[in-house]
């Protein structure tokens, strides 16, 4: 059960919310799929059904005036509905089974686009809601993050969560039409549906197998391609001094390094991957020989056996394909675990700063500005970029702060503007603390020359 309980994820973690949150949005989306899902089930069962009974009619053993039909009921039933000969029932059902699979394939069509209709709005809304998280972290909370970093958080979201949304949706789709094709062989013949249930447990225990595996695999590659990313965009940012001090070489030596690793991690991946698919390919066929044999050896004479076993071998041919989809897409869901877990740790609040703002309305400056027994610590600890500092900032005066390298300007600058807030002590601004006021009005009165110039890509 231990083993288990560590294949499943937190559901009441916060990405896993998120994916949920955005699926309530959408509710009327995700109901369409289901809708769409059942009825797909449903005339994929009726029309393996139609075709059972139109091969019994073609063979003879539907024909409700012979001793042996595959299904009385039934055959009864149309004959009193269509008093025809066997062997324009026969055409009739194909018919019948062809208008099935039309309804049938407008049922996907529709499960399609709704899904893309939901992926459509998932992206911008999941991309939206990550990007207004990292805007409420406080300043010294999102400075301790790269930029690349936080651009891969962004970029990254909307695919992990859209991901999750559409292979749970594939998931239902590939369940429900696995369990309408084993009612099907159940009703055939149980011998035969016992067999296929251990194709079915063969085929969860590849998979139970391969999934712990192939997330520490998934892991590691996505460990590396952050790694290599937040490299890259560092490099581009730094294209002045690279290219000041010579040293685009060097910088390029260790991409490189950074991308074969990737490359290795990514054979690996490959290899644990797609190794279910060659096992569940192998393992239909294995069992079509087996129960084939059994169905003539258990089932009596051939006159029987054959829309028995003609029927059995299309549902068995299409559970397989089933099996391998639903397959596929918990392999999907585990590729896609690396992307969920580094979601969670921007999302997570419980190492998280927000940046703080008072109610108070601020409009003018009426009152020396006064900084009493300020430290701060940009770290936490003991280790203060000011301690115990104590001056004032008359107004309608100009003062200057001067000192040298590391002595603290900036981070009176820093302090002054509301990027931290202070270790100890009160910056008062009109006899009341700064924290009081409401940062965008205090803000909008101060102008700031920075030492870090920033271009945006936008025209003025």
């Amino acid at each position: 059960m231990k083993k288990l309980k560590k294949l499943i994820p937190n559901l009441r973690s916060p990405a896993y919310r998120l994916v949920g949150e955005t699926a309530r949005k959408n509710w009327w989306l995700i109901g369409m799929n289901l809708v769409t899902n059942l009825v797909s089930a449903f005339l994929e069962g009726s029309t393996l059904g139609v075709i059972y009974l139109a091969v019994g009619y073609l063979t003879g053993t539907d024909d409700p005036g012979t001793d042996t039909p595959t299904n009385p009921t039934i055959a009864k039933t149309l004959a009193l509905i269509l008093p025809l000969p066997p062997e324009q029932m026969f055409l009739v059902l194909i018919f019948g089974a062809v208008v099935l699979q039309i309804g049938l394939s407008l049922s996907n069509y529709l499960n399609k686009v709704s899904t893309a209709y939901l992926s459509a709005k998932a992206q911008p809304y999941v991309t939206g809601k990550v990007f207004e998280r990292i805007m409420t972290f406080s300043y010294g909370c999102v400075s301790r993050y790269k930029v690349g970093d936080l651009v891969l958080f962004t970029n990254d979201a909307a695919f992990a969560v859209d991901q999750n949304i559409t292979q749970f949706n594939n998931l239902v789709v590939s369940v429900s039409f696995s369990l309408v094709y084993l009612v099907i062989i159940v009703r055939l013949s149980p011998i035969l549906a016992g067999a296929a249930t251990v194709l079915i447990l063969a085929v969860a225990y590849v998979q139970y197998k391969l999934i712990p595996r192939l997330r520490r695999v998934v892991k590691r590659v996505t460990a590396s391609q952050v790694e290599s990313a937040k490299y890259i965009t560092q490099s581009i940012q730094a294209l002045r001094l690279l290219h000041t001090f010579g040293t685009q070489p060097q910088t390029l030596t260790g991409a490189n390094q950074l991308l074969g690793k990737i490359e290795k991690q990514l054979k690996k991946r490959a290899l644990v991957l797609y190794l279910p698919e060659p096992i569940l390919e192998t393992l239909p066929m294995v069992a079509l020989g087996i129960l084939a044999a059994s169905a003539v050896l258990f089932e009596g004479g051939k006159a029987t056996i054959l829309p028995l076993l003609l029927t059995f071998l299309l549902a068995l041919q299409r559970l397989s394909g089933r099996l391998k989809a639903t397959s596929n897409t918990i392999t999907a869901f585990v590729d896609n675990s690396a992307r969920m877990v580094r979601l969670e740790t921007i999302l997570d609040q419980r190492d998280k700063v927000f940046e703080h703002s008072g109610t108070e309305q601020f409009t003018r400056l009426r009152e020396d500005i006064e900084f009493k027994s300020v430290s701060l610590s940009y770290s936490n600890d003991d280790n203060l970029a000011l301690n115990n500092l104590t001056f004032t900032l008359p107004r309608h005066q100009v003062t200057a702060l001067v000192g040298e390298s590391g002595a603290g300007k900036s981070s009176i600058i820093d302090l002054f503007i509301g990027l931290y807030q202070p270790t100890a002590g009160h910056i008062l601004v009109n006899g009341r603390p700064l924290a009081d006021y409401c940062l965008e009005d205090w803000r909008q009165q101060i102008g700031v020359v920075s030492q870090d110039t920033f271009i945006f890509n936008d025209s003025i």
